[in-house]
């Protein structure tokens, strides 16, 4: 028994020995990372950790993680495109160690595992081989294309570089900046950059041109515009002042026709009183007839060859009227005055119903003209 307890502790001992011995020499991988453990005889790679033993064993941790490459090609030595025309261009590319036991493997033997992540060695590796990517899928494409098809121009790109990049796997490409090259940064010397710049004159001479033509166009539409809203702005000023005046005039009209009608009310009223006037002297006139006779003996004598006169008077509007008779015809002498022959007759009637030829006999007189 006591020996079965003895073993037993020794096992216990061992095993914890074993465990202290495993979890001071394994070593753990964060992500992103490779673990290349170099042992006597081979080389293995693992993404999680392992066991490295001193002495006997060499560790070491790549970076497999996203790296960036920029390329950017500026000015004169700007991305020649198939019509000639210069490019500037700024294209960024994502690059990292394949995930896998041969490429981490190839990689470490062809850069070693510190400058495998290195952006100056891996410009150093890529950056021709990108820029040549670039040239030949620039040149298959017009600046215009180029700069509409961005996608088409990418994965034209993609497929120029290819997969073989000794251990490293192409992730993305992104175009960042793509304009043309400015007309002045060309060399006229150079037969592309001559071709380009030709290309370029004749392009923006015609846009320039049909530009120009629908400035005008376009400055000539708006000058019609204001015109016919000027128009019409007139045109409503000048109905505005036609109603305001036709507005005036009626009532200046309707003024006037009150005022007509006013004066006639009172001409027909200062008539209705004259005509009242008129038949107060007619009454007066016919009272006369009425009136008692005159005696022939109150009447003054006139010589022989003279005629009598009696003068009746009777109101009139103008003045008094003066009638006179003969002694044997009592004819009436007209008067001089020119007066109303309505008003004349009925006074002469008056007068000779009146008055009586009451002379003597004698020499007949001369008529009186």
């Amino acid at each position: 028994m006591t020996i079965l307890l003895g073993a037993a502790a020794i096992l216990v001992v061992f095993l914890l020995a074993i465990g202290v011995f495993v979890t001071r020499l394994y070593r753990k991988v964060n992500q992103g990372q490779a673990l290349i453990i170099n042992r006597a005889t081979t080389t293995t790679v693992t993404f999680n950790g392992g066991v490295v033993l001193p002495v006997v064993h060499k560790a070491e941790l790549m970076d497999i993680g996203v790296k960036v490459i920029e390329i950017e090609k500026m000015g004169n030595e700007g991305l020649i495109c198939q019509d000639n025309i210069r490019a500037d261009i700024r294209v960024s590319f994502y690059v990292r160690v394949n995930p896998t036991e041969e490429d981490v493997r190839k990689v470490a033997q062809l850069v070693g595992c510190a400058s495998a992540s290195d952006p100056v060695k891996l410009d150093e590796l890529f950056s021709a081989k990108f820029a040549e990517a670039l040239k030949t899928a620039g040149k298959q494409m017009e600046f215009v294309q180029l700069y509409e098809e961005r996608e088409r121009f990418r994965t034209s790109v993609i497929g120029v570089i290819g997969d073989d990049l000794n251990g490293y796997m192409l992730d993305d490409v992104a175009i960042e900046y793509l304009e043309q090259t400015p007309i002045e940064q060309l060399d006229p010397n150079n037969v592309l950059d001559a071709e380009g710049i030709k290309k370029i004159t004749d392009v923006t001479t015609r846009e320039n041109i049909q530009a120009n033509a629908f400035r005008r166009e376009a400055e000539k539409q708006i000058k019609s515009k204001d015109v016919e809203t000027q128009q019409a702005v007139f045109e409503m000023e000048r109905q505005e002042k036609a109603a305001e005046y036709r507005a005036l005039r009626e009532m200046a009209t309707t003024k006037a026709r009150e005022e007509s009608l006013s004066a006639q009310v009172e001409a027909e009223e200062r008539q209705k009183s004259h005509k009242a006037a008129s038949s107060r002297r007619r009454r007066r006139c016919f009272n006369t007839r009425t009136a008692s006779p005159i005696r022939a003996g109150s009447l003054p004598t006139a010589a022989p060859s003279m005629t009598s006169i009696w003068r009746v008077r009777a109101t009139t509007r103008s003045s008094s009227i003066s009638c006179s008779t003969t002694p044997r015809t009592s004819r009436p002498i007209r008067n001089s005055r020119p007066i109303s022959a309505r008003i004349n007759r009925r006074c002469w009637r008056s007068g000779a119903r009146t008055i009586r030829s009451s002379f003597h006999p004698g020499p007949k007189p001369s008529r009186a003209i």
